[in-house]
């Protein structure tokens, strides 16, 4: 093979090896990003007696960011308390659904545990899902109030 010959098909090698580089580039920047949730969660557990004095309360509160496929923890035990909140995000045509639980053991015999979820539907740039839940006893009863925000990155 000639001089010349070779400098044409190393010239065509280093042309298609560009162009094939360019194209994966640009086949890559298409991609879509992992979506993502910036998201703030309170939560006030409150046990009363009978006559409405507050004998326990718990406060957590946290902001996180989400992102698909990772599951955000918090472990905030105590010594002698387990206590624990975890959070995912998920995607479905679109929708994006955040989904937490909380779990703390609040005293010797009892623990509460929350699970909710919050949808920002296609389009849709910020949610929020807000609840209550009361569990009543012979010394009183318990309720654990709820709020969560999330705002599509």
């Amino acid at each position: 093979m000639s001089r010349g010959m070779k400098k044409l098909l190393l010239l065509a090698l280093v042309v298609t090896g560009a162009g094939s580089f360019c194209w994966n580039q640009a086949a890559a920047a298409k991609q879509p990003r992992p979506a993502s949730v910036t998201c703030t969660v309170d939560i006030l557990f409150e046990f009363k007696a009978q006559n409405g004095t507050v004998l326990r309360s718990e406060l957590y509160q946290q902001n996180f960011v989400l992102t698909e496929g990772v599951t955000f923890v918090d472990d905030f035990s105590t010594p002698t308390r387990a206590k624990v909140f975890t959070a995912t995000l998920t995607t479905v045509r679109g929708e994006a659904l955040v989904a937490i639980n909380w779990f703390s053991d609040v005293s010797v015999f009892d623990a509460a545990e929350l699970n909710t979820t919050l949808s920002l539907e296609k389009g849709q740039k910020t949610g929020k899902a807000i609840g209550d839940h009361t569990f009543s006893s012979t010394p009183g009863h318990a309720t654990t109030h709820y709020s969560l925000v999330g705002v599509r990155n």
